[in-house]
């Protein structure tokens, strides 16, 4: 780095969760014997994490101006949670390994956030086989805990695995099988309403809804026949009597 470029920073750290903003205020000043033009930049965050109000400026020796650094990073999986140093460079154009720099810290927040599914939401069958989709819309990885259960408490459920971690702007997929304790013998299908829920350590409790329709077993016209063989049967030994 050079001295005959000088950058003051208004700050030293900022604090800032993702959808928010801030600004930065640089300094720079032409601490040389010569008018330079300067190239700014920044370093170590995305670009789409803040703007300059100029990316160039031309001083006189001895003079100086300010540049705003506006700070949004964006209210997404992108914007990681954790720590960074953001570093502003002032470069000269003439020569650009004349250069001065000056850093700040940049603690990004944590925002916990997801979107659960179910498909498909409704199975016909004697059991039902389903996958739970959890979609990680936050900023850092997060581990949920999947539970089931229906309004009679007549169903029984089995993940593949009752917790699942999705790491930030993932989505993760637990298949789950739905099993009726009791099942319809005859008649018509039985519809058991279900809630699947999702505990994450980091974030508030969602539930997704779906059903099962259990057949009987044994269809109606089986039973039917079944009926009619019965009489057949009595009738023959009534006349053979």
């Amino acid at each position: 780095m050079s001295d005959a470029i000088e950058v003051k920073l208004s700050t030293e750290h900022v604090v800032i969760n993702p959808g928010e903003k801030a600004e930065v205020t640089a300094e720079v000043r032409n601490a040389g014997d010569v008018v330079e033009v300067f190239s700014v930049a920044v370093e170590g965050i995305e670009s789409d994490w803040y703007s300059l109000s100029v990316t160039s400026i031309s001083l006189f020796p001895g003079d100086k101006e300010a540049i705003r650094l506006s700070l949004a990073p964006p209210l997404s999986s992108a914007s990681g949670a954790g720590s960074y140093t953001v570093t502003l460079k002032v470069s000269s154009r003439r020569d650009p390994s004349v250069a001065g720099t000056a850093s700040f810290s940049l603690d990004v927040g944590k925002v916990s956030s997801y979107e659960l599914d179910l498909t498909p939401r409704m199975v016909r069958g004697r059991s039902g086989e389903f996958e739970v989709v959890i979609h990680n819309t936050g900023n850092l990885t997060n581990t949920y805990k999947l539970e089931g259960s229906d309004p009679e408490g007549m169903c029984e459920f089995y993940f593949k695995s009752d917790t699942v971690a999705v790491e930030a702007g993932q989505t993760g997929t637990v298949p789950m099988i739905v099993n009726p304790k009791k099942k319809p013998l005859t008649g018509p299908p039985k519809l058991y309403r279900f809630t699947v829920k999702a505990t994450p350590i980091a974030s508030d409790v969602k539930t997704v809804d779906g059903q099962l329709e259990c057949p009987a077993l044994l269809p109606k016209w089986v039973i039917m026949a079944a009926a009619v063989g019965v009489v057949g049967v009595v009738a023959v030994i009534v006349l053979v009597v």
